[in-house]
């Protein structure tokens, strides 16, 4: 997965890597594990939730690492306890939610102090013009929200 080097570097910018050591990191939404191919070599532990069937994919790309433990199920609907993780990162995945990106993001806070959500939504202007956004969701005490505008018709 070498290839998503260069995105990974650009959605994990505010993250310092290092500081992951020693810490258990979660990947909600994982897809087949492309950005925990990035860190599962930097943190102690990584937990991997994916709905769909690509979280067996995951486990193919990702079985050297006996650091890593995989879960099928609803990011909605998680069954861990409240701060299982000390880190959790989910990208590309809120915006196909039944709810809003930033409430999804709320609703996650309690899993971990440190979280990191990429989204894609649409929202449309006073004049009808649809524009897709990309949201980055910071939470590490406070939230910071950074939009750019990607697409305009």
């Amino acid at each position: 997965m070498p290839e998503y080097l260069e995105e990974f570097e650009n959605y994990f910018d505010l993250i310092d890597a290092a500081e992951l050591k020693d810490k258990r990191v979660c990947d909600l939404g994982c897809g087949k594990g492309r950005w925990s191919y990035f860190l599962k070599d930097k943190c102690r532990e990584m937990v991997l939730v994916d709905f769909s069937d690509a979280i067996f994919e995951a486990r193919k790309t990702l079985a050297c690492n006996d650091n890593i433990f995989y879960f099928m199920g609803d990011i909605q609907d998680i069954p861990f306890r409240d701060g299982f993780a000390d880190f959790l990162f989910c990208l590309g995945v809120l915006h196909h939610m039944a709810v809003e990106p930033l409430n999804s993001v709320r609703k996650l806070k309690k899993f971990a102090p440190v979280i990191l959500s990429i989204s894609i939504t649409p929202w449309t202007t006073g004049c009808g013009i649809l524009r897709l956004f990309y949201l980055g969701f910071l939470w590490s005490g406070r939230l910071f929200v950074v939009s750019s505008p990607l697409v305009s018709e």
